[in-house]
């Protein structure tokens, strides 16, 4: 599957990653929102996920609104 990982300045992809390097970055990115094929999901969904329905991950740093 393809992972993107994104931060301030960009991001980074990764081509033909496995389940279990997936699980390891988001777990080492846990400000970061996750979205599987498209849809954001909760971290516990990830638990649970079927893996091998999954073609795209994205990790995205959180967003946060408000005033100033």
């Amino acid at each position: 599957m393809k992972l993107i990982i994104g931060n301030e300045t960009g991001h980074t992809v990764f081509e033909n990653i496995e389940a279990s390097e997936v699980v390891d970055q988001i777990n080492d990115h846990p400000s970061h929102w996750v979205y599987l094929n498209g849809l954001q999901v909760t971290r516990e969904q990830v638990t649970v996920t079927d893996w091998d329905s999954v073609t795209e991950v994205k990790l995205l740093p959180a967003m946060q609104g408000g005033l100033q």
